[in-house]
């Protein structure tokens, strides 16, 4: 059954809820599709993320995560961060518990929108796993359009690995 988006609203993840923020990014596919979340992050690690993306989100606005809640329950996350080449590259994800609803079209959407609010008014990028074709539907529904192929080390998995860059132009 797909949520409506009035259900999901995005937040800061506020310390109470971060056991279940860490429970979320344990799930294996999230770790292994992503560059910044190892395989099976402990309460310490989850804690210094959360308290890490706070400051740098007050310092620079150049970094910023928000819990995706369907009512009070966690069940994914939007993000934007500036990416080594300096571009404002967006990211989501969604618990498996709660895939294949419209969370990730909502997720990835929030992404693009908190970027702005932000002031970065450019172009983003996003980069998927090659072998998580899922992820370029979802962006493809957002606007995003295919810009190439390159790379990433997915801590998840503890590699780098192929991916598909993707661009949403202003």
């Amino acid at each position: 059954m797909k949520q409506n988006d009035s259900d999901l609203y995005v937040k800061p993840v506020p310390d109470e809820d971060a056991e279940a923020f860490r429970a979320m990014l344990d799930e294996p596919e999230v770790a292994r599709n992503t560059g910044s979340i190892p395989k099976n992050p402990d309460m310490a690690w989850t804690l210094q993320r959360l308290a890490d993306r706070r400051r740098i989100e007050a310092e620079t606005g150049e970094m910023v995560d928000r819990g995706v809640y369907l009512g009070e329950t966690l069940v994914g996350m939007a993000t934007f961060f500036r990416n080594k080449a300096g571009e404002i590259e967006i990211g989501y994800l969604v618990h498996a518990d709660w895939r294949g609803r419209g969370i990730a079209t909502y997720a990835c959407h929030a992404a693009i929108a908190l970027a702005r609010s932000f002031g970065h008014t450019g172009t983003l990028v996003a980069a998927y796993a090659k072998d998580n074709p899922s992820s370029g539907r979802v962006l493809e529904k957002a606007g995003f359009k295919p810009d190439g192929e390159g790379s990433f080390t997915s801590l998840g998995r503890g590699v780098d690995i192929d991916c598909w860059r993707m661009r949403l132009e202003p």
